[in-house]
Parts: C-alpha cells; structure tokens; sequence
C-alpha cells in the first residue's frame, strides 16, 4: 500500500508540474498567471473593417431568375468587424420582397484574402484575393449552388469614402462568363 501511495503521489506530482510547464510556454517574466497573448488581426484586415463597417444602400441591376435577364434593383449591405477583429461580417438584401440575401465573412491572414458566403437559396461560395491594385479588388473562386458548381469572378472598386461599385459574373464551363450583378453602394 505505502508504494501505491508513493507512486500515486508521485503520479500526481508529475502531472501538476506538466500542467505548469504546459499553461503558458510563452510567458517569459515566470508569471505563471498571465494570460497568453493573443495574435492580433493584421493591420490591412483591421484597415478594411473600419472602412467597410456601417449600412451601404446599393441600386443597380441583378439577374432575375424568372427571366435570366437583368433587371433593375435596390439592396442594402451591412458590414461589421467580429471575432476580435479577424472577420469582417457582411449581411445583404435585396429590397423587394423574396429578394436575394446572403452573409458573408471576409478575412486576411497576412498574405491573400478569402470569403465564403451563404445565400438564402442554399448555395454558398468560397472566394480569394490577392489584395487591392487601384482602388479595385478582385475575387475569384467556386459556387455551388442548385443550379450546380460555377466558376466564380468578382470585382468591387472603391469610388470614393463613401462609394463603391461591385460587378460579378459565374461560370459553369470556367472559360464563358455571364454577368449576374452590377451596382454601386453608397454609405
């Protein structure tokens, strides 16, 4: 018993000493009470937040799926940062009734740009980028949605503070292009 004791004991004391040594690897003044330090959101994401955060109203012209034309519209965009500052929350709708939604969550991870987005029709899509060139920045990626998976391609050029133009256009055979969307956003 006295040795099932000991090695329990010792058991123990090993355990707690790995716990201690495992709690913060990082922490170099031997405070072992200090919280680890969390990464922080690159300075060109925290940049586009604060840029893009607050309510657009867009007007332009979208596909209408009824007739597989464009047709005159009005949406509204809501940006936010969330996640401590790592995701930039976009919410659209169009306004008339049964209109086209989706939400989106934008990222930089220090390097290329990416986003996927979920739309009120079942379909979402994952997009990158490798950053803004004249005021314009451009997406690429894939859609899959109930009319299949598409080849994706889209562009949002800054006008101004207060004004942006977006235009997109999908693919199914990745080399022939049709426009879905066209419309500028005024804060």
């Amino acid at each position: 018993m006295k040795h099932f004791t000991h090695l329990t004991l010792s058991l123990f004391a090993v355990t707690a000493l790995a716990g201690v040594a495992l709690a913060d690897p990082g922490d170099k003044t031997g405070d072992k009470t200090a919280a680890p330090t969390m990464p922080k959101a690159p300075d060109q994401l925290l940049a586009a937040a604060k840029a893009m955060t607050g309510t657009w109203k867009c007007t332009g012209q979208a596909m209408d799926m009824a007739s597989n034309k464009m047709a005159p519209t009005k949406a509204t965009i809501k940006n936010k940062a969330d996640l401590d500052g790592w995701w930039i929350v976009t919410s659209f709708a169009e306004t008339k009734k049964g209109g086209y939604k989706f939400t989106e969550l934008s990222s930089f991870d220090g390097t290329k740009w990416s986003r996927d987005m979920f739309d009120n029709m079942g379909g979402h899509e994952t997009d990158t980028s490798t950053g803004m060139a004249d005021n314009k920045m451009s997406w690429e990626g894939n859609s899959v949605s109930s009319m299949g998976t598409m080849k994706s391609r889209h562009t949002e050029e800054i006008k101004g503070a207060k004004e942006i133009h977006m235009s997109g256009e999908y693919s199914q055979d990745g080399k022939t292009y049709m426009q879905v969307y066209d419309l500028t956003c005024k804060k």
